[in-house]
C-alpha cells in the first residue's frame, strides 16, 4: 500500500515537472516567458525554448506564436544619430526539423528601454510528425524579457 502511494506521489511530481513543456493540439494557449526559468535556455546570441507537442499526427494546424521582447538598448550598436538607440529581435520556429516560420522586428528610439513584437501565423500541415516545437529568439537587447503565447488548433 505504502509502494502504491508512494508510485502515485512519484507520478504526480513527475507530470508537474513536465507540464511546463508540454502543449496539447488544440489545448489552452500556452505562455513562456524569461521570468519562469524552465522555460528558456540561453544559446549563442539569444535564448531557445523545447516544447514536446501532443496530438499531431497529420492534419492541417493552424500555429499561432506571438512573442513580446523589451530590454535595454546595446550601446555598442550603430545608430544613425547619438540620440536613437537600436532594438532588434527575431523569433524562429522548428517543430521536429520542420520550419514553420520565422519574423524580426527592429526599431531606433530614444528611450534607453524599448519593446518589440513578433508574430508567426502559419497554416500548414507536417509530413513527419511534429513532436518537438523549437522556439529561438535572437537580440541584440540587454536583459530582455521574453514572452511568448502559443497555440496549436486543428484547422476544421
Amino acid at each position: 500500500m505504502k509502494m502504491r502511494i508512494l508510485l502515485l506521489c512519484l507520478c504526480c511530481i513527475t507530470s508537474q515537472v513536465f507540464a511546463a513543456t508540454l502543449v496539447q493540439i488544440g489545448g489552452p494557449r500556452y505562455t513562456l516567458t524569461t521570468v519562469t526559468p524552465d522555460d528558456f535556455y540561453a544559446v549563442a546570441g539569444g535564448y531557445q525554448a523545447d516544447i514536446t507537442i501532443e496530438g499531431e499526427y497529420g492534419q492541417e494546424l493552424q500555429i499561432d506564436i506571438a512573442m513580446r521582447i523589451s530590454g535595454h538598448a546595446d550601446q555598442n550598436q550603430p545608430s544613425p544619430s547619438p540620440l536613437l538607440y537600436f532594438y532588434d529581435a527575431e523569433l524562429t520556429a522548428i517543430c521536429s526539423n520542420t520550419a514553420i516560420g520565422q519574423d524580426s522586428s527592429y526599431a531606433y528610439r530614444m528611450e534607453t528601454q524599448g519593446e518589440l513584437q513578433a508574430l508567426i501565423n502559419r497554416r500548414m500541415s507536417f509530413n513527419q510528425r511534429c513532436t518537438n516545437l523549437t522556439l529561438t529568439v535572437n537580440s541584440t537587447m540587454l536583459n530582455p524579457d521574453i514572452e511568448i503565447k502559443l497555440a496549436m488548433m486543428e484547422v476544421f
